[in-house]
């Protein structure tokens, strides 16, 4: 297994190799092209430190070392000028601009309708439909809902959200920085105070998690926001001040109790 990061993640530990990726000050890029705002501008290479490269630059070659070279580019500065070709400008000279815009235009579906195949607006999606998939939106009864799974519901009483975020926190990333840990220290389980009370939860507690996959623990913080049968809880934890290589990985992180369908 192989890894790019700036950080010995748990991840990282675990692999085999360990490449050191490059930062957005380590690499050259078009900046916003993806965006719909028109805007680009030059991301500028600064500085190279050690022998760190951009995820770009490794996929490039890697293309080439398993012998898929004629669909890559001779080298990323080539990749560069096919993100720019449209503008008919090559990276070379676009970086020594500031940033440039595509012309704005409004009401463009008035003329040629909108980018559909009908060229209409579709709720009904004729390339879903195309794929094999269902054409409209509709709902879809959770698997393991009350509902779905009713006896599993008498067992775990509480609906189990997973996706709660803390500013400062990237998914797993900057949970080792000190300064950002100091403001949020542990990871953090938001219940109803009349749920917390009729388990016997105070504000701070910690508490155990449970699915029939497995079980974490997490800090109560009572929330009147929250739905009285539903707990929310962070996700991507991990505690780089722990010493041993998974750093802890398993103690708080609630992918433990989840599953891919």
């Amino acid at each position: 297994m192989a890894v790019a990061d700036f950080f010995l993640t748990p991840t990282a530990e675990l692999a085999d190799i360990v490449l050191p990726a490059a930062t957005w000050l380590e690499m050259d890029y078009v900046g916003d092209f993806w965006k719909r705002h028109g805007y680009i501008l030059p991301r500028r290479k600064v500085i190279q430190v050690g022998e760190c490269r951009s995820d770009h630059e490794m996929l490039n070659d890697l293309g080439h070392r398993i012998g898929q070279g004629q669909y890559w580019w001779d080298n990323f500065e080539k990749a560069l000028d096919y993100i720019l070709h449209p503008m008919n400008i090559a990276w070379k000279d676009f970086k020594k601009m500031d940033y440039l815009r595509g012309e704005v235009k409004y009401y463009k579906y008035k003329e040629a309708g909108f980018s559909t195949p009908t060229r209409k607006f579709e709720l009904y999606s004729t390339i879903l439909e195309k794929m094999g998939y269902d054409p409209l939106p509709q709902y879809r009864e959770p698997p393991e809902s009350p509902v779905s799974a009713p006896e599993l519901y008498k067992e775990y009483p509480y609906i189990l959200i997973t996706g709660a975020r803390q500013p400062g926190f990237f998914h797993t990333e900057n949970r080792q920085i000190g300064r950002i840990r100091e403001l949020h220290r542990d990871p953090i389980v938001e219940i109803h105070p009349d749920t917390a009370a009729k388990e016997g939860i105070k504000e701070g507690d910690w508490v155990i998690i449970e699915t029939h996959r497995g079980r974490v623990r997490q800090r109560a913080h009572l929330a009147l926001g929250c739905d009285p049968r539903i707990v929310a809880a962070q996700h991507a934890w991990w505690f780089p001040e722990k010493k041993d290589p998974g750093h802890g990985w398993d103690e708080s992180n609630i992918n433990i109790l989840t599953t891919m369908p």
